[in-house]
């Protein structure tokens, strides 16, 4: 099954690009903590059994909770897949192989990264309402998300498809609308819907969790319906 022309019109191959030299690096919410060693004992004096330490200092390999987690981490040594989303912007999505994407959702899958035109902002036809501000709309009176049946194209024609798609609705948690929710469920891919921020995050870690073909996103730009 060839994909439609309105389809196409909806989608955009990104080439993977290598990560530009001057990008500016991200900034870390946390920063390394020296280990603090044990306090050695004086084991001559004579009252050392009646002393008693007021609290337990971590001790490396021991009981320090950020060494405990970090051991516990069993994808701290695995690349993170190129599709995955390194930030995301009010109004685009930077992603791991260094492709910035401005003004347009993202649709990742198969480990490509396609630009996603979810939403189209210029009106069909003089007088009516685009789909950007019809969908606006509905995501703010009703927490609805819903969508022209057009956008799911790709996941016609790709194969295999993806157990899961995870589906980022902006801003905010949004309600896919039944027939979005039908059209998926009929092509036997699962589906999984939260904002664009938690969306990226699942999507990262599940990709670098079961890679190939088996996880895929689709994320609308983390403002829309704010």
């Amino acid at each position: 099954m060839k994909p439609t022309p309105s389809v196409l019109l909806r989608l955009a191959r990104l080439r993977a690009i290598p990560a530009p030299s001057c990008r500016a690096p991200i900034p870390s919410s946390f920063r390394k903590l020296s280990t603090i060693g044990p306090r050695q004992a004086n084991k001559t004096a004579s009252n050392s059994s009646n002393l008693r330490p007021t609290a337990q200092l971590p001790q490396e390999g021991g009981n320090n909770p950020r060494e405990v987690f970090n051991e516990l981490d069993v994808l701290s040594g695995l690349p993170a897949p190129a599709s995955s989303v390194q930030v995301v912007y009010t109004d685009g999505f930077r992603l791991n192989n260094g492709s910035l994407v401005q003004g347009d959702g993202v649709f990742l899958i198969n480990n490509v990264i396609f630009r996603w035109k979810a939403l189209l902002p210029e009106p069909p036809a003089a007088g009516e309402k685009a789909e950007l501000d019809l969908a606006s709309e509905k995501a703010k009176t009703r927490g609805l998300l819903e969508l022209n049946d057009e956008v799911w194209g790709l996941l016609d024609v790709v194969y295999p498809k993806p157990d899961l798609l995870i589906i980022g609705t902006g801003y905010r948690t949004l309600l896919l609308h039944p027939e979005n929710r039908k059209r998926l469920q009929d092509m036997g891919i699962n589906i999984d819907v939260m904002d664009t921020n938690n969306a990226a995050a699942q999507y990262n870690l599940l990709a670098t969790e079961r890679p190939g073909a088996q996880i895929a996103a689709a994320l609308l730009m983390s403002n829309f319906g704010r």
